[in-house]
């Protein structure tokens, strides 16, 4: 879909399998030249970790970030790219599963994201996909940092530090219930998209 939407700046952050991803990536997008960032400590650290590996191609630059076990329409990287500039938080006004981070908005802005397994009310889901601009990835990377290297958190996830810095940066909620999108975690999850797609 990236492609599809002439994104050809693309970075991925791998670990476990990662020779798998990376042959896969090689043989089927030959010209472009996709970068890979390893995560060598990928079974005692989290998706922040990673993404912090990846820093010094994102920090205080507009990126699109997208979780790896996320399916979606191309339509959703299109409004990417018609809000440049902007930083967006997706969400699915359709899916309360407590287990997955959620949103909560105030006046037209993401005033704050509940991290899994909190009891708050929410307007939805998020998708595992956000836009940041320069001023917010630039807040990002000091969120992580601050959390990774002063507090010695390995094992944490990204949207802990999404969560941090909603309050300091504005953040557009996207709903995208009506567009066709899965997180694909487990079998189940991949029949169900397979549905979907």
């Amino acid at each position: 879909n990236l492609i599809k939407m002439s994104v050809r700046e693309i970075y991925i952050c791998v670990g476990y399998k990662k020779e798998v991803i990376i042959d896969y990536c090689k043989q089927e997008f030959k010209d472009l030249n996709i970068k890979f960032i390893e995560n060598k400590d990928y079974l005692i650290t989290n998706n922040m970790y990673s993404l912090y590996l990846a820093k010094d191609y994102f920090n205080e630059e507009d990126f699109i970030l997208i979780n790896g076990d996320m399916i979606f329409d191309k339509k959703i990287i299109d409004i990417c790219l018609k809000n440049k500039g902007k930083s967006i938080a997706f969400y699915d006004s359709s899916d309360f599963n407590e287990t997955e981070p959620r949103i909560r908005i105030d006046r037209d802005f993401t005033d704050s994201l509940i991290l899994p397994k909190i009891k708050e009310n929410s307007n939805g889901r998020t998708t595992g996909l956000f836009v940041f601009n320069k001023e917010s990835s630039k807040k990002l990377v000091e969120d992580m940092e601050r959390v990774i290297k002063r507090e010695k958190k390995m094992n944490e996830i990204f949207e802990l530090s999404v969560s941090n810095i909603f309050k300091k940066t504005h953040f557009i909620p996207i709903n995208i219930k009506n567009i066709r999108w899965a997180e694909i975690d487990n079998f189940d999850d991949l029949k169900k998209a397979e549905a979907i797609f």
